[in-house]
């Protein structure tokens, strides 16, 4: 098989990147191209889905070829909790499986929660709140935020300490009430 191509990755999950010429793809384990050889560097696939480059520009493709983010980022992470990270112009933002963007790059980090499609922001070294459609619930002036287990966000700036419960009610917490959560 490696006879085909002029480089071979190692198969993980059943799947390897390969090189023919300048272009890469990505076969199964009998040999078959999954995604066809088009593009400009090694490919891996994380969670169904596959960052992938053209003429320095990121996009992602599933595991069937299609193209489900066009190549105009600067990057793509992974994907997560169902969000892909982007990244345009040194910002970041989030786009859904269905390739619409989510949450517009203008952000320093963004970080998708599992519940109730809760987003944190931050923007030089403040943490904000958004939901999963982009929707602003705090503005990015807290030190601090943090997800816990019960599904609650918890944020703070010096003293002060809140809550986003999980229905995206915010409430302010006493000390008392912080420290005796944990």
């Amino acid at each position: 098989m490696k006879n085909r191509w002029d480089e071979m990755g190692p198969f993980r999950k059943g799947l390897a990147w390969v090189r023919l010429g300048e272009q890469y793809g990505v076969i199964d384990a009998e040999g078959v191209p999954v995604v066809p050889c088009e593009w400009d560097d090694e490919i891996e696939f994380c969670d169904g889905y596959a960052t992938v480059e053209k003429d320095g520009l990121c996009g992602c493709v599933d595991l069937e070829g299609r193209m489900i983010l066009p190549c105009e980022w600067t990057d793509v992470g992974c994907f997560h909790d169902g969000y892909f990270k982007v990244w345009k112009d040194g910002k970041c933002g989030l786009a859904d499986e269905r390739g619409n963007l989510v949450v517009s790059c203008v952000w320093d980090s963004v970080d998708a929660y599992v519940y109730k499609n809760r987003v944190r922001v931050s923007n030089v070294g403040k943490y904000g709140l958004m939901d999963g459609n982009g929707r602003v619930l705090t503005s990015c002036w807290w030190d601090w935020m943090k997800r816990r287990g019960d599904g609650t966000v918890e944020f703070g700036r010096g003293a002060e300490v809140y809550r986003v419960d999980t229905d995206g009610v915010i409430t302010q917490m006493t000390m008392r009430e912080f420290l005796t959560t944990y």
